[in-house]
């Protein structure tokens, strides 16, 4: 349960505030600074200082966290401090980055800022504040000093020491709209219209500035933005058509959404022919049904994936050989938008990988064969040499692979020995005694 600060039974003191060196960031190169304190259970007090960037924000986050995470605001309805005396500037996207710290740990710890006494803001900062007063769901107090606030405080004022009734005329009331018209439709110079001074709306005057200024700033980071994407587009796609690997993507269905102009160098296909394709589709069989038992269980992990050797099919037919890389990539909210990688042509590594294999396969079967028969009994040689056979047979993948006997005397020859792979037939029978006239002839037709 949430406790609420009782202002009436506790007297709240600047000297009562614990200070320690982990709730506060520096920028040593700036002088940029946050600070922090707490009176514990009763008080949050922060200062901020210099020019905050970025960095800044990001920097001052840990240091906040210790704060609520030490356990001295936890479960509290505490009152905030903040001075802003030494505040120059802080963009409106920090403004929001610096919110939503502080509304995600009053969430995790179940506390909140009952009210928050503003000290030494300027109108500028005042005006940034009134704005982000919903948007952080606190009441805000503006005092002139830390000092001031503490009276305030323990006065239990919890209104803003200008705070009081204004009576507008109709005439005033044209000027802010004709005011507001030049903020939307007038020039992006900074200037706009003057307002009379005794206008009782010149705070809003002051707001609209602000947002002016704010929307500006805001356009001028977009347009940054969009210029610094639009850029690393040009590099990316630049360097992509430059290497001598196909660079691709894929969504979470293994479409290709984005192909590089090598592929078409590669596959002969145009980037254009293969988007909303899937990957697979473009494989042999053996590798496509490798492809989808295995794109699947990565896509569940998210992990980065590897293939060593995936064939594919030309357009003109010819099988290629892919060695692929790819890693998951995100949306900006973290949402997974699929695979992007990189295909190198390994082919003629295959190739010649193959040829090495065959060649070492061959001198191991050509060495066992002359081993085999320097010591192999009468009885065994028939076994022997249709155990060769087969073997010789198996490797270059024959149907059939035999030995002929020439009998010179007779001018004939006949097959002595056969070895026939599976579901092909004998013609031993068939080959007996038949006359070298039609035996080279036969063999001078076949190498033709």
């Amino acid at each position: 349960m949430e406790k609420s600060v009782s202002k009436n039974s506790t007297s709240l003191a600047q000297s009562k505030v614990e200070f320690r060196a982990e709730w506060s960031f520096i920028n040593s190169d700036t002088g940029s600074y946050y600070r922090s304190g707490v009176i514990p259970g009763l008080l949050f007090f922060s200062s901020l200082g210099g020019n905050l960037t970025a960095e800044d924000v990001a920097s001052c986050e840990p240091a906040i966290e210790d704060v609520f995470r030490d356990g001295l605001l936890t479960n509290t309805a505490y009152i905030r401090v903040v001075d802003y005396k030494d505040l120059q500037k802080i963009p409106v996207s920090l403004r929001k980055a610096y919110a939503d710290i502080l509304n995600r740990l009053n969430n995790k710890y179940n506390c909140h800022a009952e009210v928050t006494y503003i000290c030494g803001a300027s109108s500028f900062t005042k005006s940034a504040l009134k704005l982000f007063a919903f948007f952080v769901n606190q009441k805000f107090v503006y005092a002139d000093s830390v000092e001031d606030a503490f009276e305030l405080i323990n006065s239990n004022v919890q209104e803003s020491p200008e705070d009081e009734d204004i009576t507008v005329s109709r005439e005033q009331i044209d000027e802010i709209c004709r005011f507001t018209g030049d903020l939307l439709f007038g020039d992006d110079s900074g200037q706009v219209l003057p307002v009379s001074s005794d206008n009782p709306l010149i705070e809003l005057i002051d707001l609209l500035k602000f947002v002016k200024n704010d929307l500006r700033t805001l356009r001028r980071e977009e347009e940054a933005s969009r210029k610094k994407l639009s850029e690393s587009n040009v590099r990316f796609r630049d360097v992509a058509d430059n290497m001598a690997d196909w660079i691709w993507e894929i969504n979470p269905d293994g479409k290709y959404t984005y192909c590089s102009d090598k592929v078409e160098e590669i596959l002969g296909y145009t980037p254009e022919e293969l988007l909303d394709q899937y990957r697979n589709d473009l494989m042999d069989s053996t590798s496509s049904e490798m492809f989808k038992a295995k794109f699947p269980k990565a896509l569940a992990l998210e992990k980065p994936v590897e293939n060593p050797g995936s064939w594919f099919i030309t357009k003109s037919g010819r099988n290629v050989c892919m060695h692929s890389k790819a890693v998951p990539f995100y949306d900006t909210e973290g949402i997974l938008l699929g695979y992007r990688g990189i295909d190198d042509d390994v082919t003629k590594k295959k190739e010649i990988e193959e040829e090495l294999r065959q060649q070492s396969e061959l001198q191991s079967i050509l060495m066992d064969i002359s081993k085999r028969y320097i010591n192999v009994p009468l009885s065994e040689v028939d076994n022997s040499i249709n155990h060769s056979l087969r073997e010789i047979g198996e490797f270059v993948k024959a149907d059939r692979s035999y030995i002929f006997k020439h009998d010179f005397d007779n001018f004939t020859t006949s097959k002595t020995y056969e070895y026939c792979a599976l579901n092909t037939p004998s013609r031993i029978q068939f080959l007996q005694n038949v006359p070298f006239s039609l035996f080279y002839k036969q063999k001078t037709y076949l190498q033709e």
